[in-house]
């Protein structure tokens, strides 16, 4: 199938699958499909053999990827191959301080005809000396007819609800479209609506059990993202007298994204977020 990218991401593709780097970072927001097109890639250029694309990812229950699993995957590559092979990293992001340290080592003393794909969606989550070895791609959102006509086979109407949703974020369309009720980002959403319409008090009762409990907070700062900013959209359009505070809780969680992803307290950006909101 073929991937959606806007022209300038789709010029960088044919590069890289030309000539695929020692290591590539990609940086999106979440619900951009990174992990497809790092597939999608890595499929491409190793002409899809088997056994020639490795998948480096959380364990199940997980929320993270640890040493032990970078140890296993030198092992697994301590065999010189003739063949090119391609380790996916979709969330690099989850790598631990200890495993991307030892992942390092990897990528300073790569075996031969191994590349290393990785998919971010903030630079901010991995160590300088990672990101320094790695051609960095920023990955450009398709404009809204490109994924019009990408979808082509869904109602209009339903496909600008899902842009409006998604904010042109392709992972995302594309599991709305689906009903794919199972992304992470989806479940996100509903639970960021539910905190938008609680008092105060009711948000502030919720954080111990975010932080704790309920995943990846990280997933539910992209939600309130994208509710917030679709609100802001529907409100100019509508002339609504709100536009400017759904405009204020954008500003108020891209603040907390930014002070989340410079290693803030999660507990700490959560309150100040929750209180002002």
């Amino acid at each position: 199938m073929k991937l959606l990218l806007s022209k300038s991401s789709q010029s960088k593709y044919n590069q890289f699958a030309k000539q695929p780097p020692q290591a590539l970072l990609l940086l999106a927001p979440k619900g951009s499909g990174k992990q497809t097109i790092l597939n999608h890639l890595a499929k491409e250029i190793t002409g899809q053999s088997a056994g020639a694309v490795q998948q480096l990812v959380c364990g199940e229950g997980q929320k993270t990827i640890g040493i032990d699993q970078i140890r296993n995957l030198k092992k697994l590559y301590k065999l010189a191959s003739n063949d090119m092979r391609v380790v996916v990293i979709p969330q690099a992001g989850a790598l631990t301080t200890e495993a991307q340290n030892s992942f390092l080592k990897l990528l300073e003393e790569p075996p031969k005809k191994v590349h290393f794909f990785l998919g971010s969606d903030s630079q901010n989550e991995l160590l300088e000396t990672i990101i320094s070895r790695c051609v960095v791609w920023q990955l450009a959102s398709p404009t809204s007819k490109q994924i019009a006509d990408y979808f082509n086979q869904y109602p209009p109407e339903e496909i600008n609800k899902a842009q409006l949703i998604a904010q042109n974020k392709v992972g995302l369309i594309d599991s709305i479209l689906q009903n794919a009720q199972d992304h992470p980002l989806l479940k996100a959403i509903e639970q960021s609506k539910n905190i938008l319409t609680a008092n105060s008090f009711k948000r502030l009762v919720q954080i111990e059990g975010i932080v704790k409990e309920d995943g990846d907070l990280g997933h539910l700062l992209a939600a309130l993202d994208v509710v917030t900013a679709a609100a802001f959209e529907q409100s100019v359009v509508k002339n609504n007298k709100n536009a400017k505070l759904w405009l204020k809780r954008n500003k108020l969680v891209k603040d907390s994204q930014t002070m989340l992803n410079a290693n803030q307290q999660p507990k700490l950006v959560l309150t100040r977020l929750f209180l002002m909101l």
